[in-house]
């Protein structure tokens, strides 16, 4: 089984590039079942599908499933399209859009916190408010995992980090399959 969405072969409707660096290809064919089986209200709205993947006002990431993410645009108070992509390394899709009156639960991708310690050398990364942190754990390969008091990882520091003078740090978000 893969990862490659029904319809993928079929005509490209639009392609948007969304802030995490990755472009949602949505062809006809993976359209067509959204507005005609899944939630027919989006059927005309093309659009707000992409300004919430390319200008979105949030993005959650799934606590199922790493690699789905959902992006909210405002539609009007209280009221948002949601549009959410699997990205895969194939080719990012489009699962599903819908209209919302509430933005799911999950990793707020926006407070992704990265902080590079030069004198220190160590990277710490945050995925969410890092007065969360309850107690964290050495993994042996010099990084250290921060974890809620739920046990679940917010963020992880890697110890003995560090780049050339003259280098700058640039960091790219990406969600891999464990």
């Amino acid at each position: 089984m893969t990862d490659v969405p029904v319809g993928a072969s079929d005509d490209l409707l639009f392609e948007a590039r969304t802030p995490l660096g990755f472009s949602v290809r949505v062809t006809t064919g993976r359209w067509k079942p959204i507005i005609t089986a899944k939630h027919p209200v989006m059927a005309g709205r093309e659009a707000l599908v992409r300004a919430a993947l390319e200008a979105p006002d949030e993005i959650r990431q799934s606590r199922i499933d790493p690699q789905v993410l959902l992006f909210y645009k405002a539609e009007a108070t209280r009221r948002w399209t949601c549009a959410v992509a699997k990205r895969t390394a194939e080719a990012p899709f489009l699962i599903t859009a819908y209209p919302t009156d509430a933005i799911k639960e999950g990793s707020n991708m926006a407070e992704v916190k990265v902080f590079h310690d030069r004198e220190g050398q160590t990277l710490t990364v945050w995925f969410t408010d890092p007065s969360l942190e309850y107690v964290s754990e050495e993994t042996g390969d010099e990084v250290v995992l921060m974890k809620d008091r739920g046990g679940r990882v917010i963020g992880f520091e890697k110890l003995n980090f560090s780049v050339p003078q003259s280098d700058s740090v640039h960091v790219a978000l990406e969600t891999t399959p464990v």
